[in-house]
């Protein structure tokens, strides 16, 4: 016979509200070099309560584009190698180690997934007839993109936000989809990873340059909302989309 047990202390330290749910955990946003990414997610630094922000810049995209933000609330790592990220997000996840940081950004990914690829390409096993084992090291490299990294950052006890390139790709009708700028099965895995996904791009308007974020889009756009933001949204900042969420629960 089973031991017998009371559901709700097993339960009890796990169960959450929908209340509690009512902001994005986990944000990608992806587009075009100079389609405002950087700067969008660099924005969540201006969120309240939040005490600092950190940006693992794989790529160089920091430089240049967030001098406005505070120096006291940001702070950038230039990542340099697979090993480095990696033991840089290990000690982010670690229950053990203490940190401000309430947001943390990968910026790029794509550039990420690269080393991933190199990594796992040269550590890969022989096979029988004495070449590479290549099945192996793509498995491996869509575990580490879609599980180690997409999972983790999932149920990460920060605001996750990770910014991408656009890949042009055709579709089956031979049209062009423009697509996260992955490798392999992981850039149809990731969009239903986050919560929330958004192109972005830079458009001139009325004689601006002005930044636009689209959050749904009946085209040739990957997008992800789950919080009903407008499908398209004019000079976006992570606050602003924030505060619109509380404005919708309030008229409610």
């Amino acid at each position: 016979m089973s031991e017998s047990f009371e559901l709700s202390s097993v339960l009890d330290k796990y169960v959450t509200k929908p209340s509690a749910a009512t902001k994005p955990e986990f944000i990608v946003l992806y587009g075009r070099p100079g389609g405002g990414k950087t700067w969008l997610a660099a924005s969540a630094s201006e969120l309240p309560g939040v005490r600092k922000t950190l940006i693992l810049d794989t790529e160089g995209s920091t430089v240049g584009t967030l001098s406005e933000f505070n120096d006291d609330k940001v702070d950038i790592i230039r990542v340099t190698s697979f090993s480095m990220l990696n033991a840089i997000l290990d000690k982010l996840h670690d229950p053990n180690a203490v940190h401000e940081y309430d947001v943390v950004i990968i910026d790029t990914l794509d550039k990420a997934q690269k080393w991933a690829v190199e990594h796992y390409k040269e550590n890969a096993p022989y096979t029988k007839s004495g070449e590479k084992d290549g099945f192996w090291a793509w498995g491996e490299v869509s575990k580490w993109t879609v599980t180690t990294l997409g999972e983790k950052l999932r149920q990460a006890p920060f605001l996750a936000i990770v910014v991408l390139h656009e890949k042009e790709e055709k579709n089956g009708d031979g049209g062009i989809v423009k697509n996260l700028n992955l490798q392999g099965s992981a850039k149809d895995d990731w969009p239903g990873i986050p919560d929330v996904v958004a192109y972005m791009e830079r458009k001139v308007l009325d004689g601006e340059p002005t930044t636009l974020a689209y959050f749904e889009t009946d085209d040739n756009k990957v997008t992800k909302n789950r919080f009903k933001f407008p499908a398209k949204v004019i000079d976006p900042t992570i606050p602003k989309l924030f505060a619109w969420i509380d404005k919708q629960k309030e008229d409610k």
